[in-house]
């Protein structure tokens, strides 16, 4: 019996009799928050994202001011598809 209880305890239990592996195995996976993708967009009330336009920051002198002004203001995304992916990201 010595003999056997030494063989037996190099052995490892299938996931299925031990708990803590089973209950950790069927957790879902859930994605990180991609920091780059949340810094540049934020979410809206009704879910749709919302960026800021390019071409504000710097070498604005020769710019027309009604550019700029257009420039300052925020825009949502208008592809469906590259608004969903980017919502995963977030």
């Amino acid at each position: 019996m010595n003999a056997l209880f030494t063989q037996m305890s190099h052995w490892v239990a299938p996931t299925l009799f031990r708990p803590s592996l089973f209950l950790w195995t069927r957790a879902k996976h859930t994605l990180k928050t991609n920091r780059s993708v949340a810094r540049r967009f934020r979410v809206r009330g009704n879910g749709s994202l919302i960026r800021n336009k390019a071409g504000h920051q710097h070498n604005t002198g020769y710019k027309s001011r009604s550019r700029s002004n257009r420039l300052g203001q925020s825009t949502s995304i208008k592809e469906p598809k590259m608004e969903k992916k980017l919502q995963r990201l977030i």
